[in-house]
């Protein structure tokens, strides 16, 4: 292997490692802001329960996937309400992470629901 050809493998390695702790850090810091504006900012009833445990940002870093659980029990109709006001609150969430962030484009938001957690003192 030339020196030429071995001083390109180890840039283009080097940015794809400088690429990939770029998400990671973007990856949490768009998770923590995420989960205080869920807790601290959102008045919706429908997700006073919510509780985000995880999210995966795309390597363009356009989308994010959230996992989210809801604590309490599996009422009738209960995931879908939750998803929906979710879903009702996304345009507010983004701009708020754009500005917290200091991103150039909003990112856009795929809520997954995970399953719910029983509330502490529930069998």
């Amino acid at each position: 292997m030339s020196r030429r050809s071995r001083s390109q493998d180890s840039s283009s390695k080097h940015s794809s490692d400088t690429l990939g702790a770029r998400i990671e850090r973007l990856n949490l810091v768009l998770f923590e802001e995420l989960a205080a504006l869920v807790q601290d900012e959102l008045r919706d009833p429908r997700l006073a329960d919510v509780i985000l445990c995880k999210l995966e940002l795309s390597v363009d870093a356009r989308t994010a996937r959230v996992h989210y659980l809801v604590r309490g029990p599996d009422g009738p109709g209960r995931g879908a309400r939750v998803a929906d006001g979710l879903t009702r609150a996304t345009p507010f969430l983004r701009a708020r992470l754009a500005e917290a962030v200091d991103l150039k484009r909003a990112v856009d938001l795929r809520f997954i629901h995970q399953g719910f957690v029983p509330m502490s003192g529930e069998p």
